[in-house]
């Protein structure tokens, strides 16, 4: 009976520091990898480890231009439009 009052109140002061602003705090410095305005986070690199860059994405191509007649003609029809000329 004692060793579960001696569990209930290690938990109970567990429950107690989890909810505070220090462990909110702690957890945010650490793990959680945050920082207040003004802040730099800094993330140190072994010595000796290999470092690969960022890779950058492919320059975005353009979309073709929408035109919205033939969005309404597909939604109607549900079928390509007729061949005209400049449209």
């Amino acid at each position: 009976m004692v060793a579960l009052q001696e569990t209930q109140a290690a938990l109970q002061q567990e429950w107690e520091w989890v909810q505070s602003q220090a462990a909110v705090d702690e957890w945010a410095r650490g793990p959680g990898k945050m920082v207040r305005p003004g802040e730099v986070l800094v993330v140190p690199i072994p010595a000796g480890a290999a470092v690969t860059p960022t890779p950058t994405s492919p320059a975005a191509e353009q979309p073709e231009a929408v035109v919205t007649w033939r969005v309404w003609w597909n939604l109607f029809f549900d079928q390509p439009p007729p061949a005209i000329s400049g449209g």
